[in-house]
């Protein structure tokens, strides 16, 4: 664990290892703090897309399974009381102090590489022209193809598995007719 802790630190990493099979990713989730073009859109209560989002992630995410959660969190006792080994790369909705003192997840990073996909909160932050996984664009609009926005707003409103993520990936950077 001291290992770990010490990597909660760390300005960005590298994670290798885990099977796709047991790492979830999830961005955007505002617990707290349902973003108004959300709430219309769904026609969802703040509340009720709250419910919604922690529902999803209750019925996906074992006790065991790794979950990434690529920033703006919002409300942090939230996401420690859900499942899974939280793991963040934070975004513009919390700093690094911030998510360390709630105790809620085992890693913090900036930006990190996760089986050679990047991992961001901001698509801008990204040191690398894809693949990227990111979160902060709720409408997923980024033109560039080996990036893939993961907010909930793309997600049905919950997690998505690693593997899942990785054949959107695949699907947005075939050549057309390919």
């Amino acid at each position: 664990r001291r290992g770990e802790e010490d990597r909660g630190r760390g300005e960005e990493g590298s994670v290798s290892g885990v099977t796709s099979q047991s790492i979830w990713l999830i961005a955007d989730t505002h617990f707290g703090a349902q973003p108004r073009d959300r709430v219309r859109a769904t026609g969802l209560s703040p509340a009720r897309l709250d419910e919604t989002i922690a529902a999803s992630w209750r019925a996906s995410i074992g006790r065991d399974d790794v979950v990434w959660h690529l920033g703006d969190v919002g409300d942090f006792a939230t996401v420690a009381a859900l499942p899974g080994r939280k793991r963040l790369v934070f975004g513009n909705g919390e700093t690094r102090k911030s998510a360390i003192a709630s105790g809620a997840f085992e890693i913090v990073e900036k930006r990190l590489s996760l089986n050679g996909v990047e991992l961001v909160h901001d698509p801008l932050h990204a040191r690398t022209q894809g693949p990227v996984f990111h979160g902060h664009l709720h409408d997923g609009n980024d033109e560039r193809s080996a990036f893939v926005c993961l907010s909930v707003d793309q997600t049905s409103l919950g997690p998505i598995r690693l593997g899942d993520a990785i054949q959107r990936l695949e699907r947005q950077t075939q050549p057309p007719g390919a």
